[in-house]
């Protein structure tokens, strides 16, 4: 049974460990409202923002015929949910984290659109977007955009249009290039703290729940170590009583008597040991874990901030040149 125990928290730890990978949050998209729009351009324009939020993997998206059902089976229509509150209680019956809802709005040669996150646990807006789009040739892009926006990344869209904007001020400026020797240093600020301490490190990259799950194990199993040494002392005195007592005794029965007794206290001595080195395997492995998980963190910030080269085409020398690009936050 010792070896079970043993085993069952190897494999809980290293679970705990490597189920820490972000899922993309559940959520269920409402029709957005047209306003002053046919329904149709309406509907194409929510189903375009869904098929972007499952390709780009930004969130599971309930499918529309299953939110649709609901609302009916329970007696709702998109018309009367309007408030924060019956969309987060729609979130409650299809079991999502966030509804998303919103309008489009035509006026004067433009729409407006205009979205809202409501989070089901707090039934409050979570997040909020306006984006304003001059032709309705654009609204397939826009809602591409608004689905990366809405959690507060930049669509590819958007990222295109920055470096274009960049390219042409690069041109526009006309400067000088000037080699730069750039030496890229690896940082161990994550793995250096794990060593230090398990959990540490995960507490200072933002993976909270892991780091104090590590901490907490570590802390939990040096108490039960230092009750199982406790406990082998105690049984250790105990040995070297009944062996006196064994050693000076004549009466046979006393003799048989003490011969069992010490029997039993150096099994249970020798358990305590095993015992207690099992728990110290356990920390070390768990330990070894945590600084496994610290330095793959490490890793991969270090991967990310490393400079980009690419080739790109300079219109002002028309000739192709090698792009280097560095991150600066």
């Amino acid at each position: 049974m010792k070896f079970l125990g043993f085993i069952f928290i190897i494999l809980l730890h290293i679970n705990i460990l490597f189920s820490q990978s972000i899922e993309p949050p559940q959520v269920g998209v409402l029709d957005f409202e047209p306003r002053g729009i046919p329904t149709f351009l309406s509907q194409r324009f929510t189903e375009d923002f869904r098929n972007e939020l499952k390709k780009a993997n930004l969130a599971q998206v309930i499918d529309r015929g299953t939110l649709l059902s609901t609302l009916e089976d329970r007696g709702y229509g998109r018309s009367n949910c309007n408030t924060d509150y019956c969309e987060a209680l729609i979130g409650r019956l299809l079991d999502v984290q966030f509804i998303i809802s919103g309008s489009i709005v035509y006026s004067d040669s433009v729409y407006t659109i205009d979205m809202n996150m409501v989070s089901v646990n707090t039934g409050s807006i979570e997040k909020s977007k306006t984006m304003v789009v001059g032709s309705n040739q654009n609204l397939k892009d826009d809602s591409e955009t608004l689905a990366w926006n809405a959690f507060n990344l930049k669509s590819p869209q958007q990222i295109a249009a920055i470096e274009e904007r960049e390219r042409i001020a690069r041109i526009a400026s006309r400067e000088e290039i000037v080699p730069v020797e750039i030496k890229a240093q690896f940082k161990w600020p994550t793995a250096l703290r794990s060593t230090l301490v398990p959990g540490w490190g995960q507490l200072y990259s933002d993976h909270r729940t892991l780091g104090w799950s590590l901490m907490g194990s570590e802390l939990a199993l040096s108490g039960i170590a230092l009750l199982f040494y406790k406990s082998y002392e105690y049984k250790l005195k105990d040995i070297n009583l009944y062996n006196r007592m064994y050693a000076n005794t004549s009466d046979p029965n006393k003799v048989r008597e003490f011969r069992e007794i010490l029997l039993t206290a150096e099994k249970d001595q020798v358990r305590y040991l095993d015992n207690f080195t099992y728990t110290l395997f356990t920390m070390g492995t768990i330990w070894a874990l945590n600084i496994a998980h610290a330095a793959i963190v490490d890793l991969d910030r270090n991967v990310s901030d490393l400079p980009k080269v690419d080739i790109v085409y300079n219109e002002l020398a028309q000739q192709p040149q090698l792009r280097l690009s560095i991150a600066l936050d």
